[in-house]
């Protein structure tokens, strides 16, 4: 894995390949900045598009619009990624609370 202490890190070599937000040289501001991506503009982006949280594509298509880089560099791969995943769990907790049987 490749690190600059000023840019992202990326997540794999390659032009091509998604990137970590960082915000210095170390893990814990990096994570600060995923966070603070998430807090001040992917989720009241998203309350705001109000996208049903059981249509995980539209979800994960406005994020990538949202961010505007085919690498994720303006958000971070990991702000993104994290975002996603919680979406997901939101959507199967959900779901199961619909389809208790008693």
């Amino acid at each position: 894995m490749a690190t600059s202490p000023s840019g992202p890190e990326r997540v794999r070599e390659g032009k091509d390949h998604e990137v970590k937000a960082r915000a210095g040289s170390n893990k814990v501001s990096g994570v600060l900045k995923a966070v603070s991506n998430v807090n001040d503009i992917i989720g009241p982006a998203l309350l705001k598009e109000n996208i049903d949280v059981k249509d995980q594509a539209k979800i994960d298509e406005f994020m990538n619009k949202l961010d505007g880089t085919d690498n994720k560099s303006k958000l971070g791969a990991n702000a993104i990624l994290g975002v996603s995943m919680a979406v997901a769990k939101a959507a199967a907790a959900e779901k199961v609370r619909y389809c208790r049987c008693e």
